[in-house]
C-alpha cells in the first residue's frame, strides 16, 4: 500500500540484561507506525535526540521496516519495550535505559539501513559523459574515513610521520551521488584538452592555475613523460593545474579527498577497493616498472566499478593537505582546509607498497605546481557542477 509519509514498523521484545545478539531486518506490514506516532520518551536526556531522528525521517522520507530477532529465551519485564501489533499511536514504558535504547535503535535503522543496504548492495551504473568517457555513479552514503588503528600497517620508515594523521577514523557523509571516471585519465583523453586549446583558454583555468601557467611556456605544455604515446596508459607529469582546469573543461572537477575514498572503499570502509587484504595480483604495484593500461586488474575494481583505484598512478584531489584536519571530525561532504601548500594524492603508485596502496592513505609531499610520472588523476561530475574554492 503506497503512503506518502515516511513509516517505520517494527516489533521489539528485548531488555539490556537479555540481548545477546541482533541479526537481521525483516519487514512486516502489519506492524507499521507512521514517525508522527512515534512515542516521545520520558528521559529528557534522550528527548532531543529522538526528536532530531524523527525529522531526519521526515525530511530523507525513508521507508523502512525492521524486526529485531533475540537468540536467548528471556522473561518479560515491566521495564521492556513491547511494541507489538500496533494500530494506533505508540506506548512506551520509559526510562533512561529504555529510552537510550530507543536512540540506538532509531540511529541503528537510519545509518545502516538507510546507506548500507542501499549503497553496500550497489550494482554499479555505468554512463558515458559528453566528451566519450567512461564514468561510474557513486550512491550517497556513509563510510568510516581514515584508519582505526596504525600499529600494525608495518609501514617503510618513509610513511610513519604521515600515518598519524589519518586518526581519528571517523563517519563521514557524502550527501549527493556523483559520477567518477571509471578509469584514470588516459593519454588520449588530455591530447583531446590539448587539441581544444585548452592551455590557451582562460576560462578552464583557477586563478591560481592561471598564475602558474603565465610562468610556463604554453607552447612546451604539458611536459613530455614517459609512455605518453601509448593512448591508454594514465596521464601523468600533470601538475594539480593542469588536472583542475582539465576537469573544468569537462564540466566536472577534481573529487575531495573524502568522495575518492568514499568511491574507493564504499559504506563497507574497506582497506583496499576489493576488500580488506591485500592482493598484489589486483593492483599495479608491487615491484612494478611501470604504468599499465587503465583497464587493467578489472578484478581489483572499486564497489562503483572504478579502475586502479589502487596502484597505478597514485592521483591528485581537491584537498590541501593539513596533518590536523582529521581531528576535527567533519561528519557531511569534507572539503578540507582553505588553503595550505601542499595538495593531498591518493591510491598508491606503480612501484609502491602495500601501506600507501590503501584507500585511507594521502600522500604529503607534493605542491599543486608539482608534477612527475608516478602522478595522474581521474574527474568527478556532480549533479550540481559545483567546484570547490579551494
Amino acid at each position: 500500500m503506497h503512503r506518502k509519509s515516511p513509516v517505520l514498523g517494527f516489533r521489539f521484545f528485548f531488555s539490556p540484561a537479555d540481548i545477546t545478539s541482533l541479526t537481521s531486518h525483516q519487514f512486516r506490514e502489519s506492524n507499521r507506525v507512521t514517525a508522527s506516532q512515534l512515542p516521545a520518551p520520558t528521559d529528557p536526556d534522550i528527548a532531543a535526540s529522538i526528536r532530531g531522528v524523527r525529522a531526519t525521517f521526515i525530511k530523507t522520507k525513508i521507508n523502512i521496516s525492521v524486526e529485531f530477532l533475540i537468540t536467548r529465551p528471556m522473561k518479560l519485564r515491566p521495564n521492556m519495550l513491547h511494541l507489538h501489533n500496533i494500530k494506533k499511536p505508540a506506548y512506551l514504558h520509559s526510562g533512561p535505559v529504555s529510552g537510550f535504547i530507543i536512540f540506538v535503535v532509531f540511529v541503528l535503522v537510519l545509518t545502516v539501513n538507510a546507506d548500507v543496504s542501499s549503497a553496500s548492495n550497489w550494482k554499479p551504473v555505468y554512463r558515458v559523459d559528453s566528451m566519450g568517457v567512461d564514468q561510474v555513479r557513486v550512491p550517497a552514503g556513509t563510510f568510516l574515513r581514515g584508519t582505526k588503528d596504525i600499529s600494525t600497517l608495518n609501514p617503510p620508515g618513509w610513511v610513519v610521520p604521515i600515518l598519524p594523521s589519518e586518526q581519528p577514523q571517523h563517519s563521514v557523509r557524502i550527501s549527493r551521488a556523483f559520477w567518477i571516471d571509471k578509469f584514470e585519465v588516459t593519454n588520449a583523453a588530455f591530447a583531446q584538452f590539448v587539441k581544444a586549446d585548452g592551455y590557451k583558454n582562460p576560462d578552464f583555468w583557477s586563478v591560481p592555475g592561471l598564475v602558474w601557467l603565465e610562468s610556463r611556456n604554453i607552447e612546451k605544455l604539458p611536459v613530455r613523460c614517459a609512455h605518453e604515446e601509448l593512448p591508454g596508459l594514465p596521464r601523468m607529469c600533470v601538475t594539480w593545474f593542469e588536472a583542475e582546469a582539465y576537469a573544468t573543461w569537462r564540466g566536472g572537477r577534481l573529487p575531495t579527498e573524502s568522495e575518492w575514498e568514499y568511491a574507493a572503499r564504499g559504506p563497507m570502509s574497506l582497506i583496499y577497493p576489493w576488500g580488506n587484504r591485500f592482493d598484489a595480483s589486483l593492483a599495479n604495484v608491487i615491484d612494478s616498472k611501470g604504468p599499465v593500461s587503465v583497464d587493467s586488474y578489472p578484478g581489483g575494481v572499486s564497489w562503483v566499478g572504478a579502475f586502479n583505484m589502487s596502484g597505478n598512478a597514485m592521483e591528485w584531489v581537491q584537498d590541501w593537505l593539513a596533518l590536523d584536519t582529521y581531528d576535527l571530525r567533519e561528519e557531511l561532504d569534507p572539503r578540507g582546509p582553505a588553503k595550505g601548500n601542499r595538495k593531498v594524492e591518493k591510491g598508491g603508485w606503480w612501484g609502491s607498497n602495500a601501506v600507501v596502496a590503501r584507500a585511507a592513505y594521502h600522500h604529503y609531499e607534493d605542491p599543486p605546481q608539482y608534477q612527475d610520472h608516478h602522478i595522474g588523476f581521474r574527474v568527478l561530475t556532480p549533479e550540481d557542477l559545483e567546484r570547490p574554492k579551494n
